[in-house]
């Protein structure tokens, strides 16, 4: 998820109104940038204060260790 984050805060996002998928190959074309991640952290584990200032910030991502 950190890498996602980090490549929206360099290049943003758009929506899919203004760059719809096509269903076929093309030239990748610009599109007017929406979103920009200005920052972004994580939460450390078992912390629930931080995690609910997280969710009243929004938005949120969780990734689970399924392993542990």
């Amino acid at each position: 998820m950190d890498s996602a984050f980090s490549y929206v805060h360099d290049h943003g996002l758009t929506t899919e109104d203004a760059y719809p998928y096509v269903g076929y190959d093309e030239t990748c074309r610009g599109a007017t940038v929406y979103v920009v991640d200005s920052s972004h952290y994580d939460v450390p584990g078992n912390n629930p204060d931080q995690m609910v200032a997280a969710v009243n910030r929004q938005p949120v991502s969780v990734g689970i260790e399924a392993d542990q």
